[in-house]
């Protein structure tokens, strides 16, 4: 995780806690939720998601609202600009991260943790999330469900 925060990361970004990460990254996996459900989905305390959401409406980075079926309920979601900038952060390659994360090893080296990695991602991350080969996934996973070798 490290290295994707680093790759996602601008050299004028500002520090940020790993707490207000954490529910930065929940309010854009679930907007418009209310901080009973960040709370749930977090395990933070509801005092602590609350004075958090609190902090970053002030910075300008979430936005709250009333709920409209509840208004006892405050809803959280990420403004226009702050989805845009993650979603584009997001697409960053990791090539360069990776790159200076390895850098004290020979290209063989480098090159055989890079397959190590590629191979741990298509075995443990969903066939939608890994990218490119895909259909050697599911054959592996098959092989794997059969004890075929693949």
């Amino acid at each position: 995780m490290a290295i994707a925060r680093q790759a996602m990361a601008d050299p004028d970004d500002p520090a940020v806690p790993a707490g207000e990460t954490a529910v930065i990254d929940d309010v854009f996996d679930h907007p418009n939720s209310a901080v009973q459900d960040i709370t749930a989905r977090t395990e933070f305390a509801q005092s602590y998601v609350s004075a958090t959401v609190a902090r970053l409406r002030d910075k300008g980075w979430v936005e709250t609202s009333v709920d409209p079926a509840d208004r006892r309920r405050t809803l959280v979601r990420l403004p226009d600009l702050m989805v845009q900038a993650i979603a584009e952060r997001e697409g960053r390659s990791l090539d360069e991260a990776l790159n200076a994360a390895f850098a004290d090893l020979d290209a063989q080296a480098r090159a055989d943790v890079l397959a190590l990695l590629d191979e741990l991602a298509r075995r443990l991350l969903p066939y939608e999330e890994v990218g490119g080969d895909t259909d050697r996934h599911r054959d592996a996973a098959a092989g794997e469900r059969t004890g075929d070798a693949v």
